[in-house]
């Protein structure tokens, strides 16, 4: 038989609205889920900088201080796709942005997936409906 523990999903935040950071870190602490959390905090942003996420081995914070004027979130994000490639290659990564929180029922959704190398996954959520959607693509 093969391994049937679910994967670790990666999840990916650019970080750098320290208002709305409460809430996120509470949606994410109550995924439950296997989660790896790396966080790429703006430099440029004391209130982001100081703001002290919890003490947990799944969390990795990276400071990312070059960024340019008006560059947003993207070279964040690409910091934070580099590692998630260097470091845990096989796994699976979804971008969470800093104003959004995980749904209660994100976690059942995911294990009812059938999550192998063959398929890529697509999710978002219908702004109208609120509903979570997907599609599952074969490559």
């Amino acid at each position: 038989m093969g391994d049937t523990r679910p994967v670790t999903l990666n999840i990916l935040t650019p970080f750098y609205r320290h208002g709305l950071a409460d809430r996120l870190v509470e949606s994410v602490m109550a995924f439950d889920y296997p989660f790896r959390w790396l966080i790429a905090v703006d430099g440029r942003r004391p209130d982001a900088v100081a703001y002290r996420f919890p003490d947990d081995e799944r969390i990795t914070r990276v400071v990312v201080d070059d960024i340019p004027e008006g560059a947003g979130s993207s070279k964040q994000l690409n910091a934070l796709i580099q590692i998630a490639q260097d470091k845990y290659f096989y796994e699976y990564a979804w971008r969470l942005d800093d104003d959004n929180a995980i749904h209660p029922n994100f976690s059942a959704w995911l294990k009812g997936l059938d999550l192998d190398c063959s398929k890529i996954h697509t999710g978002w959520q219908d702004r109208r409906t609120r509903i979570l959607k997907t599609n599952k693509v074969a490559y």
